[in-house]
């Protein structure tokens, strides 16, 4: 409800208090900015230099804002009800959340075995005894009625991240198939 619309002092107060209250919750949810170290495989970037920065000097990136906070907890709490539904229709979820890693295998002796990369991954369906690794996306239906393809997530910045992660779940998990819900 705006102010503008209440009509009287008490009411545009309280819309007021409401908007503080809120915008404070949200703000003890943003996480402080900092270094990084490994890649997370929600934000692996095209771009060499920003992995770089992200790993380097992501102390120095603008927090996200209560805006962008209240669009992630909307996400999960999608996620949580998207879930609850295939349950209930019948479809056995399984590894919720499980923590996803590449460690380092290279020659170089002091990194081996170091985390290079981790995520987690929101769960994988059982179907016809496969796991099949899934990733749940909330999106505007604008955006999503845009996407029928994996080639059109390459469209934008954001959904190609979407594809890089599920791909890096697929390659750690040794699956040839992902699901996005």
């Amino acid at each position: 409800m705006s102010p503008a619309l209440s009509g009287t002092p008490i009411l545009e107060e309280l819309v007021q208090e409401i908007s503080s209250r809120r915008r404070d919750s949200l703000r003890s949810l943003i996480r402080k900015p900092a270094n990084q170290p490994h890649f997370y495989f929600s934000g692996i970037h095209t771009c060499t230099r920003a992995l770089f920065y992200q790993l380097t000097a992501g102390d120095k990136r603008e927090p996200v804002d209560e805006g962008l906070q209240a669009l992630f907890s909307a996400g999960n709490i999608w996620e949580r009800e998207i879930v609850r539904d295939l349950l209930g229709l019948g479809f056995d979820w399984i590894k919720a959340q499980e923590t996803v890693e590449i460690k380092y295998q290279g020659k170089v002796e002091h990194l081996r075995g170091q985390v290079m990369a981790r995520g987690r991954l929101d769960g994988c369906l059982r179907y016809k005894r496969l796991e099949i690794p899934a990733e749940i996306k909330t999106m505007s239906s604008h955006m999503f009625a845009k996407i029928k393809t994996a080639d059109d997530l390459r469209e934008f910045d954001y959904t190609e991240r979407y594809l890089r992660q599920l791909c890096s779940y697929l390659m750690v998990k040794g699956s040839e198939m992902g699901l996005f819900i």
